[in-house]
C-alpha cells in the first residue's frame, strides 16, 4: 500500500493542502531516553497531536532505562501504536538502540563473532602495552608482504612466507585482524559486522522480525 496515495490525484486539493491528513505532516524522533512509562507516553503521544504532528518515531536514545528489546519496552511500542491508530497518526519503528542500526544495543554482538572487525596493516612486528593496536581489540597476524615503495607509493609486493624476510628495498608490512573493543555506546558490547551474513542475519532477527510479530499487522 503507498504512503501518499493522495499524490495520484489529479490535481492539488486545497482543502488537504489546509488541513493535511497524517502522513503530510511532521514526524519528529521521539526520543525514548528514561525509565518508560505507559501513562506518560500516552500523554505525550497527545502534546504531538495537539501540536499538529501526523505521528512519530520511536527512537531509544541515552538514558533509556527499560530493557532494549525487552517485554516492557514492547509492550510500551505495541501500546503506542494502538495510539497512534486511536489519534489517527502514524506510528513509526526505529530499528536501533541510539546509532548506526546493527547491533541491536548490544543483543547481536553478545556472540563475539558477530563483532566488527578491522584489517590493519602496519609495520610492527609485535604488539605491546605502547602499541595502539593492543588498546584497539585483539589482534591476529593474517598475513606479511614485503612491499617496494617509490617516490611515495606503493610500487609492489608480495606474500611472504613464514619465517621468510625481506629483501634488498623491501619493508615488512604486518596484516593483522582485529575485533573491535568493547564500547559503552553499544551497552558495553560492540558494533555489528556488516560483512558477515550470518551477522546481519542475526540483526533482523533480534530487531526486525521481533517487530514484525509483535506490531506486524498494524
Amino acid at each position: 500500500m503507498p504512503l501518499y496515495p493522495k499524490n495520484t490525484a489529479p490535481a492539488i486539493d486545497l482543502a488537504l493542502f489546509r488541513a493535511p491528513t497524517a502522513e503530510y505532516r511532521g514526524t519528529p524522533f521521539w526520543s525514548w531516553n528514561c525509565k518508560l512509562d505507559r501513562a506518560r507516553l500516552l500523554e505525550q503521544i497527545e502534546h504531538l497531536k495537539a501540536m499538529g504532528m501526523g505521528g512519530f518515531h520511536m527512537h531509544s536514545r541515552v538514558g533509556l532505562a527499560t530493557e532494549y528489546l525487552g517485554p516492557e519496552f514492547m509492550g510500551h511500542v505495541k501500546a503506542c501504536v494502538a495510539k497512534a491508530k486511536q489519534e489517527d497518526m502514524l506510528a513509526w519503528l526505529y530499528d536501533e538502540d541510539r546509532w548506526p542500526s546493527g547491533a541491536a544495543g548490544g543483543i547481536v554482538t553478545k556472540d563475539p563473532q558477530h563483532r566488527a572487525k578491522q584489517l590493519v596493516w602496519t609495520i610492527a612486528d609485535r604488539l605491546d602495552g605502547k602499541d595502539e593496536l593492543h588498546h584497539s581489540g585483539p589482534a591476529t597476524l593474517i598475513a606479511r608482504h614485503g612491499v617496494t615503495m617509490q617516490g611515495g607509493r606503493m610500487a609492489g609486493y608480495r606474500r611472504l612466507a613464514d619465517g621468510e624476510g625481506a629483501r634488498a628495498g623491501e619493508t615488512v608490512w604486518h596484516a593483522y585482524l582485529r575485533t573491535t573493543v568493547r564500547n559503552s555506546w553499544y551497552n558495553n558490547y560492540t558494533y555489528l559486522d556488516t560483512l558477515s551474513k550470518p551477522a546481519v542475519e542475526a540483526f533482523i532477527r533480534s530487531t526486525h522480525e521481533k517487530y514484525r510479530a509483535e506490531v506486524g499487522a498494524d
